[in-house]
């Protein structure tokens, strides 16, 4: 049930970020920029201001491809190009201005003539060092990612212009008001400091959805009307999702469990061992005194998640005590006792503390962070903990941030055993006799926008509805028009009780669903496939009930694929379309009992990762379908070879002599030639730059280097190059991941 809490949010905070009225549409750029009608630009907003809702009528968000950095759409003025960035510069220095880049040079396809001034960017980082609202440095995102436009009402749509689309281009998609694809357009790569635009001549479009592979930004969109999108927004899950590992609403009313309700693998369900010590109240618990409440078994999905990543976010929207009932009062922890512990925030008398085991700090965590003295009041506040790849870490009360220090390490060390608790640790000695009214757990640092945009979502969370439990394999299909892959779902209530018979929709963002709607078995559980087209992308799927919704991506790629027959042995070769080394499969006769596809999609994302390795933007997945299906783990009669080839310069500095080429298994990367009993044995020829290694089942395979020093260049998958010409050590741990000599 749902309940409202009859207190209500603490006041608005005294530091908000830098925001401005909305900004009505002003024709700027070059003469023949959207004639006619009034373009919706971004001029007059502040460079580095993180926008959402300053545009009238069109709502705004950002999503990063690379793990750790944030999600957020920021102004970049291109005529004082910042971080570097003089291929966002406007114009060309060819006409006197800022921006550098052969792209945008006098002649050029992308000749960049005008200064346009403000530019839609995917933000590299959120640093605000000094408070003001504004991103200090803005610097676009060379990993890529995607900027939405969501508008109040329908919009018709001639042209967007976007800037300095690199490698890789993007694409531009159209949806109408039900998230259906009405049309895509490919965005060509003009080079560095390019200006070009993007025909689309769409009529009806709700949102837009803009997708750079590597760098770029927008300069304006052009609709055919004067009059900018009007009428209420459409609505979406007010609160940030991405990234999400446990919530928990603390709406039970009564009973024993508090259920984690993000829909997120297997539900972390917390066990109040003394119902006796809590009172269920209005939208939250309150502790009275002390008792164990904690998940019954080790935090399993939540310890290899945040270590993936090396990044975190604890959100808890409490009361707490004025004086705690110990000296030490555990909010809540991931921790045997106050000396061994992978996380702990608690409470003492009038701050807040925060230790998080990293591989430099103690075993207990130390050093904390700790918030200023008098930073605790007794009355409902949003207090959240960040901590990103980088090691910077904050501690945010409402929204304002009140601490932050930069602690080293990485989360490589966390006991894979210890259980969740709140209001104590396991010894029973740390009460916190608060009130809880919402708690939610990120497996990444959440941008400041992203805190407030949870804040303006406040604890009245009646919205927040039982997740639908959706998975997709495979996770990435060729983009051939008929590789498939198959959705399973389940929908629940909150105790993660199966609801038979609930009519469910499907929404996707590329390719096809057969069937559109369908409607739960007995055990909650209902099926679709989703039909990959000819459109690259990631394809985003939404599960949707009249109460509860969930979401998986498929990736749609390149990639290639073959026909493998019982008696006959078949060779599958793709080849990078840069022309930097190829993947050979080769799968020699009687591997099959059956007629088999096998297919190879090109991976640019991967589910998660080890902490301390970078993805190097290249993967695969290898995927068996038979009569049109795709198979579940499935194994070859006999094994097969993969062999990958890469250069010289790739090389440089490795000992190519032990590269290695590990498989994911759905919690670990592994070495491949373990797949097979008895272990395969590495071919590895550095002569001719190729190694190899025969695996027995499929899956996904990826890339990845071990930052120390510096930076790291990946290409191939298995190759890896210090951009210091260095060799790349393996720190004395275990290495699962692709690419590393050890």
């Amino acid at each position: 049930p749902s309940n409202t809490p009859t207190f209500t949010p603490s006041p608005t905070p005294t530091f908000t970020p830098a925001t401005t009225d909305a900004v009505p549409p002003t024709p700027v750029g070059p003469a023949e920029f959207c004639m006619g009608p009034s373009p919706i630009t971004f001029a007059g907003l502040p460079a580095g201001l993180i926008v959402n809702d300053q545009v009238n009528g069109v709502s705004i968000r950002a999503e990063n491809d690379r793990s750790g950095h944030p999600d957020l759409a920021v102004i970049f003025d291109s005529s004082n190009p910042t971080g570097g960035d003089v291929d966002l510069g406007t114009p060309n220095e060819d006409f006197g201005g800022p921006g550098i880049g052969d792209g945008g040079r006098s002649g050029q396809e992308g000749e960049n003539n005008a200064a346009l001034g403000n530019l839609l960017i995917i933000a590299e980082n959120d640093v605000d060092a000094n408070n003001d609202g504004l991103i200090d440095d803005p610097d676009d995102e060379a990993a890529g990612g995607r900027l939405y436009f969501q508008f109040n009402s329908p919009q018709d749509i001639t042209s967007i212009y976007v800037v300095d689309v690199e490698s890789g281009g993007g694409v531009v998609r159209a949806f109408d008001e039900d998230g259906s694809l009405i049309t895509s357009v490919n965005i060509a790569s003009v080079g560095d400091n390019g200006v070009q635009e993007v025909f689309l001549d769409v009529e009806g479009a709700h949102w837009l959805e803009v997708e750079f592979a590597t760098s770029g930004g927008v300069y304006g969109l052009c609709p055919t009307s004067n009059d900018p999108p009007s009428g209420a927004p459409y609505e979406e899950n007010p609160r940030v999702d991405h990234g999400l590992q446990a919530l928990y609403t603390f709406n039970e009313g009564n009973g024993n469990t508090i259920y984690d309700v993000s829909g997120v693998g297997t539900a972390m369900n917390l066990v109040i061992a003394d119902p006796g010590q809590i009172q269920w109240i209005d939208g939250g618990l309150d502790v009275n005194g002390a008792t164990l409440i904690a998940t019954e078994g080790a935090a399993t999905k939540l310890i290899n998640a945040v270590s993936w990543n090396s990044a975190f976010t604890f959100e808890a929207w409490v009361v707490p005590p004025a004086s705690p009932a110990a000296a030490n009062a555990v909010i809540a922890a991931l921790a045997q006792d106050s000396t061994d512990r992978n996380f702990s925030l608690w409470q003492q008398d009038n701050r807040y503390h925060m230790a998080l085991k990293t591989s430099a700090t103690s075993i207990s965590g130390l050093p904390a962070l700790s918030s200023p003295e008098d930073s605790v009041e007794a009355k409902l506040v949003q207090l959240v903990f960040t901590r990103d790849a980088a090691g910077e870490e904050r501690i945010y009360i409402d929204g304002v941030p009140v601490a932050n220090a930069t602690i080293d390490g990485l989360i490589t060390n966390w006991d894979n055993s210890f259980r969740l608790t709140i209001a104590n640790d396991l010894t029973g000695n740390s009460v916190w006799d608060g009130q809880y009214h919402l708690m939610a757990i990120y497996n990444r640092a959440l941008s400041l926008g992203e805190i407030y945009q949870n804040l303006d979502a406040g604890v009245y969370d009646a919205n927040i509805g039982t997740p639908i439990v959706m998975e997709s394999n495979p996770t990435a299909l060729v983009a051939d028009g008929h590789s498939t892959s198959h959705l399973s779902l389940t929908v629940q209530d909150i105790a993660g009780n199966p609801i038979a018979n609930k009519l469910v929709s499907f929404q996707t963002t590329l390719g096809s669903i057969s069937p559109v709607t369908v409607t739960t078995d007995a055990q909650g559980h209902a099926e679709a496939v989703l039909t990959a087209g000819l459109q690259l992308g990631r394809a985003k799927v939404t599960a949707l009930t009249d109460v509860s919704r969930g979401t998986v991506y498929v990736n749609i790629v390149e990639g290639a694929s073959t026909v493998v027959y019982p008696d006959a042995g078949s060779t599958l070769q793709y080849l990078a379309p840069d022309g930097n080394g190829s993947t050979r499969i080769e799968i020699p006769a009687g591997s099959v009992g059956t007629e088999t596809s096998l297919h190879y999609a090109a991976m640019t994302t991967v589910n998660a990762w080890q902490p301390d390795f970078v993805f190097g933007g290249r993967g695969f997945s290898l995927d068996a379908y038979q009569n049109g299906q795709p198979l579940d783990h499935f194994v070859f009669d006999q094994p097969i070879r993969v062999t990958i080839q890469y250069t010289e310069d790739e090389a440089e500095g490795l000992n190519e002599d032990e590269l290695i080429l590990p498989f994911w298994d759905g919690e670990l990367w592994i070495d491949a030639a373990t797949s097979c009993t008895p272990t395969s044995v590495y071919d590895r020829d550095p002569e001719n730059n190729t190694f190899s290694v025969e695996i027995c089942h499929l899956t996904e395979f990826s890339m990845f280097g071990l930052p120390t020093t510096g930076s790291f260049l990946l290409y191939l998958p298995g190759t890896v190059q210090n951009s210091s010409g260095g060799h790349v050590p393996d720190a004395g741990r275990t290495l699962y991941l692709p690419g590393i000599a050890r």
